[in-house]
């Protein structure tokens, strides 16, 4: 597994480098091998079923490591912070995202959905824009529309949803809409709690537009 973990070593110039560790032999095969150079200061690994440790005061679980680290920094919150670009206009909600720039905040790297935040004096609004779906064989797969009317399952269709926390209060809400128009709004009201009141009704609104099989249809 992976982890944002940054190493500065003793010695800079022999120390490993993490882009030494990919092994590229040909375009169809990557494989990672970390220190296959075998360079002194670096990521090491050694088999404790295999190899006796000993002069320790608890048994190995793990044998690996890291030799001549001079610093060591671990991110922890490695999320990108997003902020919404002030409007003079209140945005027009109805399912365009053609004037909201070509530039999105953030695009999600699962779903490729462009996600544009905005906000004027009173009110905020998250338009996203999600790519179709392209199966195995090369066909556009269309969208799943099976939710209808609110408070609905959203969440078995092509659906967007946003977690909007107050800091202060704890409390957090929950809006949905379903490729199909379909919505779903909850209010929780204590956040360790983690349940939240779907009978809950906010006062927002929401739009889709594409075709059949997506937005640039």
């Amino acid at each position: 597994m992976q982890v944002p973990l940054e190493v500065e070593y003793q010695e800079t110039g022999a120390g490993h480098r993490p882009e030494e560790d990919i092994i590229r032999p040909n375009w169809m095969w990557t494989s990672w091998l970390p220190n296959h150079f075998g360079k002194e200061f670096a990521p090491y690994r050694t088999n404790s079923d295999i190899v006796h440790i000993e002069g320790t005061t608890r048994p190995w679980i793990y044998g690996s490591g890291c030799r001549g680290i001079k610093k060591a920094t671990f991110q922890l919150d490695f999320r990108k912070p997003l902020a919404a670009a002030r409007v003079t206009q209140p945005p027009v909600v109805d399912g365009k995202v053609t004037e909201w720039g070509a530039q999105p905040d953030v695009t999600l790297p699962f779903t490729k959905t462009d996600v544009f935040l905005r906000q004027d004096a009173d009110i905020s609004t998250s338009p996203w824009k999600r790519p179709a779906v392209v199966n195995r064989l090369g066909a556009v797969v269309a969208w799943s529309k099976t939710a209808a009317g609110e408070d609905a399952p959203i969440w078995d269709d092509d659906s967007g949803e946003v977690f909007l926390a107050d800091m202060a209060s704890g409390k957090v809400v929950h809006l949905g809409v379903s490729a199909s128009g379909a919505r779903y709004d909850a209010l929780c009201a204590d956040a360790s709690v983690k349940t939240e009141d779907s009978k809950w009704n906010g006062e927002w609104k929401s739009a889709i537009r594409g075709g059949r099989h997506g937005p640039g249809d």
